[in-house]
């Protein structure tokens, strides 16, 4: 805010009420509150996307990164199969029933995989460095 002829520098002002109240925005995010409004100003700005963790499902198949349908073409250059992700040999307590999934036909790097993705993806042997975090739990491994 300025009342005479000198130079408005760019800032963030915190309130229309007290317009002598303002951060420089180089000072703007900083982690120092120096107004109420900036936490939400930076929240707002700086939106940081949460990672992509499941497959897509559609009807009865899940579908796992450029495999799904309408990316023919990305195909074409990396081709992917149906595999059937199923229940391990040993008994499992809140396993899913046999799944179909559509995975890239090579494996892949998983280590910018999450949630989900990492499970089926290493589970099915898709993983060039990582093994399927599943292990046999005992009826009595909770209590």
């Amino acid at each position: 805010y300025v009342s005479d002829n000198t130079t408005c520098e760019n800032v963030f002002i915190c309130s229309t009420e007290s317009p002598d109240q303002y951060v420089e925005l180089l000072q703007l995010c900083d982690g120092v509150m120096e107004c109420e409004k900036e936490t939400s100003v930076c929240h707002a700005t700086r939106f940081t996307a949460r990672p992509f963790v499941s497959p897509v499902q559609l009807k009865d198949s899940l579908y796992v990164l450029h495999c799904l349908p309408g990316l023919e073409k990305i195909n074409l250059l990396e081709p992917c199969n149906q595999e059937t992700f199923k229940n391990p040999n040993y008994p499992t307590f809140g396993a899913l029933q046999a799944t179909h999934i559509r995975v890239p036909s090579r494996k892949i790097i998983c280590r910018h995989l999450f949630g989900e993705l990492y499970v089926y993806l290493s589970c099915i042997g898709n993983c060039l460095d990582a093994k399927c975090p599943l292990k046999p739990l005992k009826p009595t491994s909770c209590h």
